[in-house]
């Protein structure tokens, strides 16, 4: 039977927040194939009637979002909801990852011998991230993940505390469990 698809639908970074993060002359030239012209910022900009160009880098966003849950769910920490639930700072963040590996890949299509992380722009930073989500060594800020590294305490289980009849009487007849209990020795002691 198989699992219970659980990706989101869209790319976390869209389209144009990746032209932003990374310079969209670069982007125009690693999408084109072969030696054509370079595509216009507005052409590869065009959701409405959405060109090569565009639907290749939504692909790629969405494939980059797909890597990204792929660490965050690793240990159950987050939900395609609480990803896409962030905001402010952690939204932006979540951003940059996905666009920082988007570009990563489109350098790895373009140019796959150069490819290497530590000269693609972001993506040495994108691959310790995911390591570091994955491992839980950091978190998005959602309230939730914030509270699960703290130590919490709560009144006692009264099932679980010592019977005070036992307590008290252990001061008469000492104790009898094992640990307590000198060793028996043959002879006497």
């Amino acid at each position: 039977m198989p699992q219970t698809p659980n990706g989101a639908a869209a790319p976390y970074c869209s389209v144009a927040l990746f032209l932003e993060y990374h310079d969209w002359q670069q982007i125009a030239d690693l999408i084109r194939d072969g030696e054509g012209p370079r595509p216009t910022r507005a052409r590869i900009l065009d959701g409405t009637t959405p060109s090569d160009e565009y639907t290749r880098i939504n692909r790629v966003l969405l494939a980059a979002s797909g890597e990204l849950e792929g660490a965050c769910f690793v240990g159950k920490r987050y939900s395609t909801d609480d990803l896409a639930a962030l905001t402010g700072s952690g939204a932006e963040r979540l951003r940059k990852i996905v666009a920082d590996l988007a570009f990563w890949t489109l350098s790895q299509r373009r140019q796959p011998g150069s490819a290497d992380p530590d000269t693609v722009p972001g993506a040495k930073q994108a691959l310790a991230e995911l390591d570091r989500l994955r491992d839980g060594d950091r978190i998005f800020p959602l309230q939730e993940s914030a509270n699960a590294g703290l130590p919490s305490t709560s009144d006692p289980d009264p099932s679980q505390q010592a019977n005070p009849l036992i307590t008290n009487a252990e001061r008469f007849f000492g104790t009898h469990r094992q640990g307590y209990n000198r060793p028996y020795r043959p002879g006497g002691y």
